[in-house]
């Protein structure tokens, strides 16, 4: 039997940052670590949704490394 946790993933949460730059609204963790990314340069305007389903790949990215 193996004993030693498994090292938690990452995961991406929303935490607005209200500096009116939607771009950055996300926090990912791996519980050792944190940082903010900055998503979906590209877009003008960032909903929620568009936030959160970006948030969603960056950390399916994160966990395959």
């Amino acid at each position: 039997m193996n004993d030693v946790p498994e090292a938690p993933g990452w995961t991406c949460r929303y935490s607005e940052t209200f500096n009116y730059d939607w771009h950055d609204d996300v926090v990912c963790s791996n519980g050792m670590e944190s940082h903010r990314p900055y998503l979906l340069e590209g877009y003008d305007f960032v909903t929620y949704d568009d936030i959160m389903a970006a948030a969603a790949d960056y950390e399916l990215y994160l966990n395959s490394q």
